[in-house]
């Protein structure tokens, strides 16, 4: 169920697809498990488990700073190799701070091929802004997609901007 700030359910999860969709790659893509599934490359990132949109907890990074990141890397399901990347996920701000969402399709050596983001900042309105990032995955070097969380801003910390129901498809 969708959750708007720990109160009852106003929907049910609701989601239509059509044509071949694999599951979420994400692992513990709503952060019910802390940030499991997930690298810290910098900062120090945990779970708001009082501002959600669905599961138990919101991404955010959890003490001020520039340019802290987490990112996960998954490889492109057998099939897919030549599809299109579809990354939805919510973002809401509290504070007037940034932070942006990156997905980046890479070779298997790590080098980023294409890639797509959000910008930095987003309506201090405190309502969840659902956003999509979509890549086409026309270049054969192409084996893994990463989905990046950075911090942009000094103002970082708890109840700022986080960053909720991370779905990432290729089809």
């Amino acid at each position: 169920s969708i959750n708007h700030g720990g109160t009852d359910p106003i929907v049910s999860d609701l989601d239509l697809r059509l044509g071949q969709h694999p599951a979420n790659l994400l692992t513990n893509p709503d952060f019910d498990v802390n940030t499991t599934g997930w690298t810290v490359l910098s900062g120090s990132w945990g779970v708001n488990a009082t501002n959600y949109l669905v599961g138990g907890g919101s991404l955010e990074c959890s003490v001020a700073g520039s340019n802290r990141e987490i990112y996960q890397q998954q490889t492109i399901p057998a099939g897919h190799e030549l599809g299109t990347a579809h990354l939805q996920f919510a973002r809401r701000n509290y504070a007037s701070d940034a932070l942006k969402v990156v997905l980046e399709a890479r070779t298997s050596g790590g080098a980023v091929v294409v890639s797509a983001e959000t910008g930095d900042t987003l309506a201090n309105d405190g309502t969840y802004h659902i956003e999509n990032l979509y890549l086409d995955l026309d270049d054969p070097t192409i084996a893994s997609l990463r989905v990046r969380v950075i911090s942009v801003t000094n103002g970082i910390g708890t109840n700022s901007m986080v960053v909720d129901a991370m779905r990432l498809h290729v089809h």
